[in-house]
């Protein structure tokens, strides 16, 4: 495969350049033959002519056949296989046969070499030129060779090897044969040659004006030459006033090639595969510095790329004063990859695929600063996308004075991912659906510095833009790009890219300014200023500022209040009634890789601080910090007594009432039981592997709710997606209670879950939310739980571990009891018979033991002056499903007329009935006839580490487990 020669070899130029190497050459063989040729024999000359050639071209001369010379008015001289060496390598010729016959006096006559007759059989040429520097000459560049007129021209078997430095590419030109013949002066002179280059052949045919024409001024000189080589076909036509100096050139050129591409690829592979090409153009001025003039210039591609090139140049060797109108047409960006007009870096397949792109302009100048004006550039992308730009460059080789305006449309904001301008899986369906776009700028500078000033950016109706932002951008590529920007975008807009299931709502504006750099793909925010605008329900302020000598430094203060919380959480998804206006106004610190916020907050009533300090470590974040309450109103958290509708219904209903609802009951049951217990719902824990966290919290007291808590003190901890809330302490009401949580949400979920609480006085708690009905007791709890699983079912399902539950002096009102008809003990309290106007319970205690998803109670009971339930049950919660049987016992009779229950079925719909008694007995493993309950005497000691617990521990459950230990 080769590569770019075209760059590396300088194109077209290696052809002129290997013929100006050879006839150098062989130029200076006679003339050095011309000097020493009048006084030796042929043997001499022989030594003379490799001396010379060794001392004057520094090269090494074999001539390895015969050779003879003979001289009078003419010089004849003829040898067989010549071999020519240069010392540095940089060339290499053979000769098969040579012979030529040359007038000695017509230079000095005349100015011209004269030579008669010039015959060259089977030479082969290997020309390598090493690479050079910018500011170093080749010295055949410079060689100047005195004017030639041939007679007889006869070329055979000619063959030309070129390469350049250590390349091992190397392209090959082939002169079968070239025949030119005017010996008798009667003109025209017959052209013919043939040969190939690269294995592509070619034939050149024509007629030249006759040697005696030459030197007559007095008439143009005639040229008609052709070239035809496959699908080329080119000629030359016209004539030159003066020969011999090469001055007044009059010519005509045609080139038509219906397949170019088989051509320059030979000179680099890369180049695509053009098709047509056409070029007229008038040659005009002198051989040293010619002209081309009304230059007209089409090439064609297969995929539908086109070029157009109309004007002049004033110098075509040295290529100066170019006046060309260029324009440029392709269905695809991708089609103009292979002229080296997208540069050297590598461009995005998705760029590559935008078209069709249209381009014209006007270049004007010398080669080496070359202009462009009145350029403009037409790209067109999928989904309607447009972009334009007019200008103009002052110098395209050095890219210098760059003057563009530039605009882009689009219907939408998604159509923009056509131009890798944004990441599509990022945004919402609704953002990438915001527009029209609109975007306009101007653009100037230079290859180092550009300035994009005056930029506008609209995004949807013109009249009530989503978006808009005005700035400038400075960039000094590689190094750094600095943004200017004002911007008013709908506040909605950019809370969309973080909350996707936004509901529709007046949220206002977010105006705002910003001021930033980018440094090595680095973002540094020097400035920035936000306020929202155009709405009630919020406002929200935030400004700061980098150090400007220390850029890693740097202060933030902000502020937001919301008015409406409820109106606001209801955009959110977020149920926010009853919450209380928010305040929050704080100060945010940066120094380095590290962050520290200290702020204040308000919530109606309630007031606290947090302090956070965020670190950076092995490109991780952490945050520690610490949030302080001192009194917490849980009205302004919208917790308050909760109303109940349907307190007491099912009670008080009447029979017939009650037997109707049953069978609407029954008739759902189906229903019911087809729906789960817990959720299978597949929990997400994947924020936690993105935090690090580790936060203090402290509330001296929480108010409300018909509550007091004394404080709540934890430690909150994230690290490597594992959660520890350890410890974590509550006081409530007079008791306590401590609880650690760890949930690991490496691979599959595990959890566990440890919590003690004493005397907890949460008849409060429930009496409140019943409102009228006042209900005491303390709670003691212990549990200790352990889990794994992907959803809340697989969690249950795995639990193991134990639950410990006691509830002292427990004073249940009747109407409670009515409240609890749907409740087990409820249902056994209602059907008991009480007349008086509490039901009271000494103590009420459950022990269970969990393994692998199933509980089995080892302790169910309730025990009061009057009442007694004596029960066991087994819960499994992998099926969804409950087996208890309930003994309830009246006190001070022999015979209790309340009936066992067996509670069975699923748990979400499980069936109550009535059973024998003795039948419940057995499975409780009790008896009918003791008006009590019985403790398993291995339980008593678990029991007494349960209750009992500090100096004011309730003695309900104590009594009861004293007095059943004594008996």
């Amino acid at each position: 495969m080769k590569k770019n020669n075209l760059k590396k070899q300088g194109g077209w130029h290696w052809v002129t350049r290997a013929l100006l190497w050879v006839s150098s050459l062989l130029l200076g063989l006679l003339v050095i033959f011309t000097v020493l040729l009048s006084v030796l024999d042929d043997d001499d000359y022989r030594v003379a002519l490799i001396w010379g050639v060794d001392r004057f071209l520094d090269s090494t001369l074999e001539i390895n056949g015969p050779f003879t010379i003979s001289f009078g008015k003419e010089l004849e001289l003829e040898a067989k296989k010549v071999h020519l060496k240069a010392n540095d390598g940089t060339y290499e010729l053979s000769i098969g046969d040579f012979s030529g016959r040359q007038k000695l006096g017509s230079y000095l006559k005349t100015g011209t070499l004269w030579i008669n007759d010039l015959t060259f059989t089977d030479v082969y040429v290997d020309i390598n030129i090493k690479e050079r520097g910018l500011d170093q000459k080749n010295g055949l560049e410079a060689f100047s060779i005195p004017p030639i007129i041939i007679e007889k021209l006869d070329f055979k078997n000619i063959t030309v090897v070129y390469r350049r430095g250590d390349l091992q590419e190397s392209e090959t030109f082939t002169l079968r044969e070239l025949i030119v013949d005017d010996s008798l002066n009667q003109g025209p002179v017959k052209v013919y040659g043939a040969g190939s280059l690269d294995s592509r052949s070619f034939v050149l045919e024509g007629t030249l004006g006759a040697l005696s024409q030459i030197q007559d001024n007095s008439q143009i000189y005639p040229v008609d030459l052709s070239l035809v080589s496959d699908t080329l076909k080119a000629s030359l036509t016209g004539g030159i006033n003066d020969p011999i100096t090469g001055e007044g050139l009059e010519f005509q050129l045609e080139i038509n090639d219906s397949y170019i591409g088989s051509v320059l690829q030979l000179v680099d592979s890369t180049i695509p595969n053009f098709t047509k090409f056409s070029l007229t153009a008038g040659i005009r001025g002198d051989i040293s510095a010619p002209r081309l003039e009304a230059v007209a210039a089409s090439l064609y591609g297969l995929d539908g790329f086109e070029a157009q090139v109309r004007g002049a140049i004033d110098n075509v060797v040295l290529s100066k004063g170019l006046q060309l109108d260029v324009s440029l047409k392709a269905p695809k960006i991708k089609s103009l990859s292979g002229l080296g007009l997208l540069g050297e870096d590598p461009v995005d397949e998705t760029l590559l695929a935008l078209g069709p792109v249209s381009f014209s302009g006007k270049l004007s100048g010398d080669l080496d600063a070359l202009k462009l004006a009145g350029a403009a550039l037409s790209l067109k992308g999928l989904d309607g996308v447009d972009m334009t730009a007019h200008g103009a460059v002052d110098n395209l080789i050095s890219v210098q004075g760059i003057n563009w305006d530039v605009s882009l449309k689009a219907p939408n904001i998604k159509s923009l991912s056509d131009l890798g301008l944004l990441a599509e899986e990022s945004l919402d369906e609704d953002i990438l659906a915001l527009g029209p776009v609109d975007f306009s700028a101007a653009l100037t500078g230079s290859k180092e510095k550009q300035l994009i000033e005056d930029i506008l950016v609209n995004v949807g109706p013109t009249d009530s833009p989503s978006i808009k932002a005005s700035g400038t951008v400075q960039m000094s590529l590689p190094e750094m790009v600095r943004v200017v920007s004002k911007w008013d975008v709908a506040a909605e807009v950019v809370i969309k890219t973080i909350v996707k299931e936004l509901q529709p709502g007046n949220l206002g504006r977010l105006k705002g300014a910003i001021s930033g750099s980018v440094q090595n793909d680095r973002w540094h925010i020097e400035k920035i200023d936000i306020a929202s605008t155009d709405t009630d329900m919020y406002q929200l302020n935030l400004e700061g500022a980098f150090n400007e000598k220390e850029p890693d430094q740097g202060s933030f203060r902000g502020d937001l209040s919301v008015a409406q919380p409820m109106a606001l959480g209801a955009l959110f998804g977020v149920d926010l009634k009853g919450f209380a206006p928010y305040t929050a106004s704080g100060a945010v610190e940066v120094d380095k890789d590290r962050l520290t916020y200290q702020g204040k907050m308000r919530i109606g009533e309630t007031e606290g601080s947090m302090a956070l300090m965020t670190i950076q470590v092995d490109g991780q974040t952490q945050v520690s910090g610490k949030m302080t309450i001192p009194v917490m109103h849980l009205s302004d958290l919208g917790i308050t007594k909760v109303t109940t509708d349907n307190t007491g219904k099912l009670a008080s209903q009447s029979k017939a009432g009650q037997r109707k609802t049953e069978d609407t009951d029954k008739a759902k049951s189906e229903d019911v039981d087809d729906q789960p217990f817990f959720s299978h719902d597949v929990l997400d824990f994947s924020g936690l592997s993105d935090l690090d966290l580790d936060l203090a919290v402290s509330i001296d007291q929480i108010i409300g709710a018909g509550v007091t808590v004394g404080h709540l003190e934890g430690q909150v901890n994230v690290k490597n997606s594992v959660l520890r809330i350890k410890p974590m302490q509550i006081a409530i009401e007079g008791g306590v209670a401590d609880l650690e949580l760890e949930l690991n949400a490496n691979n599959t979920p595990k959890f566990s879950l440890d919590m003690h609480a004493s005397n907890l006085a949460l008849g409060s708690w429930i009496s409140d939310s019943q409102q009228e009905i006042k209900v005491a007791g303390e709670v003691n709890l212990d549990v200790d739980l352990q889990g794994e699983g992907d959803s809340f079912h697989e969690w249950i399902s795995s639990l193991d571990g134990g639950v410990h539950f006691g509830l002292e002096n427990a004073r249940i009102p009747r109407k409670y009891v009515e409240i609890l008809t749907v409740d087990v003990f409820g249902w056994a309290l209602g059907k008991a018979k009480i007349k008086d106007k509490d039901a009271l319970l000494d103590c009420v205690m459950a022990t269970f033991d969990i393994d692998k998803g199933v509980a089995v109670s080892q302790l169910l009971i309730a025990d009061g002056p009057n009442l007694s339930i004596e029960g066991r049950t087994t819960l499994n919660f992998g099926e969804e499903s409950m087996d208890m049987v309930l003994l309830p016992k009246q006190k001070k009779r022999w015979y209790s007329d309340v009936s066992a229950l067996h509670i069975k079925g699923p748990m979400v719909n499980p069936k109550v009935t009535a059973v024998p008694k003795k039948t419940a007995a057995t499975r409780i493993g009790t008896l009918v006839f003791v008006p009590g309950v019985a403790i398993p005497v291995f339980m008593v000691g678990e029991l007494r580490s349960l209750f009992g617990r500090g100096e004011t521990a309730s003695t309900g459950c104590e009594s009861v487990v004293a007095t059943l230990e004594g008996q």
